[in-house]
């Protein structure tokens, strides 16, 4: 059986983390033997990985230094045949382990958009730089989706194969019993949701902008928290958006809703929005590269709107009309085209051609 373990640099409850657990549950471990690695603790909102088959080690170190000393002794342990990292750091460890295993990443991000949104054009360019040198030292880096391999050439005319994210439907359980009447929703209310951290990239402004235009029977639901929250909250000058914060349960929320909204500047691959569809919300996105991507899978039941026009945005919103069949059609795709169980069977053929290359 060969062994493979998952680098990345926290569980904290997120896009690469939920990935990286359906990743983990669907991988077939009578081939495999799954380690998965936090290069440090997180007590808050972590993702339990308890209940799946793979031993899991967690680094409770405080010292940046520490914390790769102690994974560079656990891979060695271990002794894997594959590291599959996701991340800045976890790449970096990666392509600095000299045991002989095969290096794999999954690129999560634009990093000329992103990390240069993250910390600034300066900083955020020296750490892009960082992390693309690390990419082309894997034996096979992977970008999360279309999208993100195709800006990455435009940009640095380095060409990576992709495998879309997958989402799992079965994790998305929610509590019937919760109802709109706790949030002072009436049932005749048109509700728009977005779930995801609240930052500048996911220009949830704009959203806010467009509701408070609108008549007070559309709602918008906030889920999530972040650097913008503060600001947001001011932003909003009726009592039609509402903001639950970051919850445990954001599916709970979702089923309130009648669709999924997404204003955002640049995704990888958005798994929110797709999880959204897997409980039959048709999504309303902005325009652009990975939301196009996202509506190939789905053309019918995705509407797009452009960000330089906030009537646009307006007008789609007064216009749309229940529909259970596109409800159904979105909810379809989901299961269909973007399940993890078609991502983790790519990632398996990606490792089977590894481990093969490197025996012959």
């Amino acid at each position: 059986m060969r062994k493979v373990l998952y680098l990345i640099n926290s569980l904290k409850n997120g896009g690469p983390v939920n990935m990286l657990y359906s990743l983990c549950k669907y991988l077939d471990n009578t081939q495999y033997k799954i380690y998965v690695m936090a290069l440090k603790k997180c007590d808050i909102n972590a993702r339990d990985f308890s209940n799946l088959n793979c031993e899991l080690i967690i680094i409770n170190e405080n010292k940046k230094l520490k914390r790769i000393n102690k994974a560079f002794e656990e891979i060695k342990r271990i002794s894997p045949d594959i590291i599959h990292s996701h991340g800045g750091l976890a790449d970096w460890i990666n392509v600095h382990t000299k045991n002989g295993s095969k290096k794999i990443t999954t690129i999560h991000c634009d990093p000329d958009i992103d990390l240069i949104m993250k910390y600034g054009k300066v900083k955020g360019t020296i750490v892009a730089n960082i992390f693309l040198h690390n990419l082309k030292r894997m034996d096979c880096p992977i970008a999360c989706s279309e999208t993100i391999s195709n800006k990455i050439y435009k940009n640095r005319k380095v060409k990576f194969d992709y495998i879309r994210n997958g989402i799992d439907p079965t994790m998305l359980v929610v509590n019937k019993s919760f109802k709109r009447s706790e949030l002072k929703i009436e049932e005749s209310d048109t509700v728009y949701a977005f779930c995801g951290y609240l930052s500048k990239r996911k220009n949830v402004k704009f959203l806010i902008e467009v509701f408070n235009t609108l008549p007070n029977n559309y709602k918008l639901l906030v889920i999530g928290d972040g650097d913008e929250l503060v600001a947001l909250k001011t932003s909003a000058k009726k009592d039609n958006v509402i903001f639950v914060g970051k919850v445990s349960t954001p599916a709970n929320y979702l089923q309130l809703s009648d669709y999924f909204i997404s204003a955002s500047l640049s995704e990888g691959l958005p798994m929110a929005v797709m999880e959204g569809m897997a409980l039959g919300l048709p999504p309303v996105l902005s325009r652009i590269d990975s939301h196009i991507e996202v509506k190939k899978c789905c053309e019918e039941g995705i509407e797009l709107f452009d960000l330089d026009n906030v009537d646009d945005l307006s007008t789609i919103i007064k216009n749309k009309v229940k529909d259970d069949k596109i409800n159904s059609l979105v909810k379809n795709c989901a299961y269909n085209y973007l399940h993890a169980k078609r991502m983790a069977l790519e990632y398996q053929e990606k490792y089977k051609d590894l481990i093969r290359n490197g025996d012959q």
